[in-house]
């Protein structure tokens, strides 16, 4: 997983260009590169899930996934500001569970390739509490609220910036 980790992260870099502006293609590379290898299905997933600890259940079908990805890059792509991007698209990644597995780790990664396309320090999340990480994401799924999501990514980014520009 660390390999394929560093992997996913070295495409990003050698091709930061292509994440300037997101397509649904660039997104799928880096979730193939993330569970290479792993056992884990490629792609948009065709059966439904459930996350284990709550209600939410993410949408069901790959059409609708596919529907769901498509209108949220949109958004995305017409933002102007790319933190702004960075967290719409880390965060409905992680919400909608367009993979079978992978999600949270696909949407920290793209964030990141967002963020680097446009020059701006990659997040590392390694001062998250893992929890806070999850109840986060979960209170998007369920409340339809990004507060929690939003302050936990922008701590981070200000973590980055003065853990490595300062």
């Amino acid at each position: 997983m660390i390999l394929n980790h560093k992997a996913a992260l070295e495409l990003v870099t050698r091709e930061s260009a292509d994440f300037r502006h997101l397509s649904l293609d660039g997104i799928l590379r880096v979730h193939k590169q993330l569970v290479s290898g792993l056992g884990i299905s490629e792609g948009i997933r065709e059966q439904p899930v459930g996350i284990t600890g709550t209600n939410y259940l993410p949408p069901e079908s790959k059409e609708e996934l596919q529907e769901y990805l498509s209108a949220t890059l949109r958004i995305v792509n017409g933002k102007s500001h790319p933190v702004e991007a960075a967290l719409i698209i880390s965060a409905m990644i992680a919400s909608l569970q367009p993979f079978s597995d992978g999600n949270k780790r696909t949407a920290r990664l793209i964030a990141n390739a967002v963020l680097m396309a446009h020059d701006y320090a990659a997040l590392s999340y390694r001062s998250v509490d893992e929890l806070a990480y999850k109840k986060s994401v979960l209170l998007v799924d369920e409340q339809h609220s990004l507060y929690w999501y939003k302050r936990l990514f922008l701590e981070q980014f200000e973590f980055a910036v003065k853990t490595y520009f300062v």
